[in-house]
């Protein structure tokens, strides 16, 4: 027989043996088994003999001295009553070999098969001992437990014991309690002369203040002619036509947007320096272009040279001896 399906329960195909008569045209009469793949689509053999659906899901034909296969299904056996006692739920062994040779037994022509009674192999003994054992040269399965009876032993072991006494004192602390504070409060700080004082009149710089200290930096940077002369050669290098008002007016209107944080970073950075408080080194100057990787190699104007130029003309002074 030849299992074709092995996903089914049980699926077998047997060749039955024709009569001696119908094999006398048939040289060397043994039986041979023929099996060819059934192409899909194809319409040749329809009708003629049934296809097999084989595991890896293609079909074939099978023959057998030109004749067709037969189907016998067999069905599993029953399984056995639940277990009502300790005992019975508990499988001890394989199951008999008479039920392995009942399913083995498939109908057909086929010689019977002999009856399979596996019996498990034992571990092999190891090589040598490993615990103490009477007889080590003794490799028998009994000698490797017959352990030595080694009775306990025990160690005493002497110590000198000392004895030390330790006195301690107890002093009394006193703690004074400490008076409590008043909360912190603005109003009642160093802060306080600036409600007086500041142009601002209030503890904290307004926005109308920091405009008009803008306004106040900014006339003082486009006094300088060299800053003129360059923001003009700027403008007009990037195709502008505005005038040279216009062009300061341009400059304001960005700077306003961001004036708190441009003053925050250069009293930072002025104080990295030696120099005074408002001014900003060469070195500090260097610093905050390379912490804020202000410089494009690529760019057109921001390059480091441009950024070194745009220092040099800032910081450059007609008469050496003015501020």
């Amino acid at each position: 027989g030849v299992n074709v399906a092995p996903e089914r329960m049980r699926t077998k195909f047997s060749f039955k043996i024709r009569k001696e008569k119908e094999m006398s045209a048939v040289e060397d009469c043994k039986p041979k088994l023929t099996v060819f793949e059934h192409v899909r689509g194809a319409r040749v053999y329809d009708g003629l003999f049934p296809d097999y659906l084989l595991p890896n899901g293609r079909k074939a034909f099978f023959y057998y001295s030109a004749t067709t296969l037969e189907e016998a299904e067999v069905s599993l056996r029953p399984p056995p009553p639940l277990p009502s006692s300790l005992p019975k739920a508990h499988q001890y062994f394989l199951p008999l070999d008479v039920f392995l040779a009942k399913v083995a037994n498939i109908p057909g022509s086929a010689e019977p098969m002999p009856i399979h009674k596996p019996i498990p192999a034992l571990a092999p003994l190891p090589p040598a001992h490993t615990l103490q054992v009477k007889d080590k040269s003794d490799l028998s399965a009994g000698a490797f437990g017959d352990l030595i009876d080694n009775p306990l032993r025990f160690r005493v072991i002497p110590r000198i014991l000392s004895r030390q006494e330790i006195h301690s004192t107890r002093k009394e602390i006193i703690v004074e309690a400490q008076p409590i504070r008043d909360p912190w409060r603005i109003q009642d700080s160093v802060f306080k002369p600036r409600m007086k004082e500041s142009d601002a009149k209030a503890f904290y710089t307004t926005k109308k203040v920091l405009r008009k200290e803008m306004d106040v930096d900014l006339d003082r940077v486009f006094s300088n002619e060299k800053v003129t002369s360059m923001l003009s050669r700027e403008f007009k290098a990037a195709g502008s036509t505005l005038k040279e008002e216009d062009q300061m007016k341009a400059v304001k209107d960005v700077l306003g947007l961001y004036y708190n944080q441009v003053v925050n970073v250069f009293s930072y950075y002025a104080s990295l320096g030696s120099g005074r408080w408002d001014q900003i080194q060469l070195n500090a100057y260097t610093t905050f272009l390379e912490d804020c990787q202000i410089p494009d190699a690529e760019s057109q104007g921001c390059k480091r040279s441009d950024c070194d130029t745009l220092f040099i003309v800032c910081t450059y002074q007609a008469d050496k001896k003015s501020a």
